[in-house]
């Protein structure tokens, strides 16, 4: 029974030690999560979407489709072009 005592006091202790680690970095009022200002996260995002989002992707979007359009109006100028030459090569 003494090995089972000494073993419930180790955990005992190791619970303890757990839970005031645990209160340390989340308690609500004096824990570090609480006290972190996180502000600065923000801003750093706001910066991220703005130059990903705003200013790259519009721009993206819009070259994507004009190239498109480019290309689909290339494939019937040579559709035509093929049709006016077969034509006039007769």
């Amino acid at each position: 029974m003494t090995n089972f005592d000494n073993y419930l006091t180790k955990v005992t202790s190791l619970k303890t030690d757990i839970q005031n680690l645990l209160n340390m970095v989340s308690a609500p009022g004096t824990g570090l999560v609480s006290s972190l200002n996180c502000g600065f996260m923000k801003i750093s995002t706001q910066n991220f979407y703005n130059s990903i989002c705003i200013a790259m992707v519009v721009p993206l979007t819009t070259l994507t489709t004009l190239i498109g359009l480019c290309s689909f109006g290339m494939f019937f100028l040579s559709f035509f072009v093929y049709i006016a030459a077969s034509k006039l090569a007769k």
